[in-house]
């Protein structure tokens, strides 16, 4: 993990120092994305990148933190992390390797959360297989393979956990008030210019906002005004823009062309 996790710690000086949060700050004009959130959102649910491979430790930091958000702040469980802390602490002796220490985190973060997290993890790259080599701080390798993952769902599955019941993987610290609260749906209408940036308009309640190109995901972000990394060239007659809602659903926004 190298340095991620230490990072929870340091997010949580910034909350309560009442500062943004660094997963918000604006990333460089040459980027993409807008912000860390949404560049690790896309890495993991449109290029679907196991979780050691997405980007760097403060993309990796992301789910992490949604976690915090979630667990703490929402479900009120203020101890979840202290609670996760203690598993591991309890557990640090065990002769895991790399990729067995991954879904132990996995399991003990359902225990600790009395919740089915497996969903959330899922969509992170968390219950991937993959084999392959991290070089941070010198060089190892991570290997999960199927039949560990469904030692783990044996596993989780024997805990009977009520499921969860939001778009966890949509949390942000700026969007948080709208898992807080039953606020209002309205849906909007989108526009998409030239350059391949999409504009919503006019929605109301929706956590994020995910761009299919027929069937298949291209794009997600928690802003109203985001670009998609695809060729100015890209026909759009088949795009479409889903509001997210905070439990989960998805509503079609209408399309509007810009005249």
């Amino acid at each position: 993990m190298t340095e991620v996790s230490n990072n929870i710690l340091s997010l949580e000086i910034q909350r309560l120092w009442d500062n943004p949060s660094r997963l918000l700050e604006k990333l460089p004009e040459e980027e993409t994305y807008h912000d860390i959130y949404e560049r690790a959102m896309n890495l993991a649910f449109v290029h679907q990148q196991p979780y050691a491979n997405l980007g760097d430790w403060f993309d990796r930091l992301v789910p992490l933190w949604q976690l915090r958000l979630y667990m703490m702040e929402i479900c009120g469980q203020t101890d979840f992390y202290k609670d996760l802390y203690e598993r591991c602490i309890q557990m640090n002796d065990a002769p895991y390797s790399h990729g067995q220490w991954q879904l132990a985190f996995v399991y003990n973060c359902c225990v600790a959360a009395h919740k089915d997290l497996r969903p959330f993890f899922r969509k992170w790259g968390w219950l991937t297989p993959v084999e392959m080599e991290i070089h941070d701080y010198g060089t190892d390798t991570l290997s999960i393979k199927q039949h560990d993952i469904d030692i783990l769902n044996r596993k989780i599955d024997a805990l009977y956990l009520p499921n969860l019941t939001a778009a966890v993987e949509y949390i942000t610290d700026d969007n948080l008030s709208l898992y807080q609260k039953n606020e209002a749906f309205i849906s909007g209408k989108f526009l998409i210019d030239d350059k391949m940036q999409i504009q919503v308009k006019d929605c109301q309640g929706a956590v994020a906002f995910e761009v299919y190109n027929g069937n298949t995901l291209i794009g997600v972000s928690h802003h109203d005004t985001f670009k998609l990394s695809l060729p100015p060239t890209t026909v759009t007659d088949k795009l479409k823009v889903m509001a997210v809602l905070p439990d989960g659903r998805r509503i079609k926004c209408e399309r509007e062309f810009i005249k």
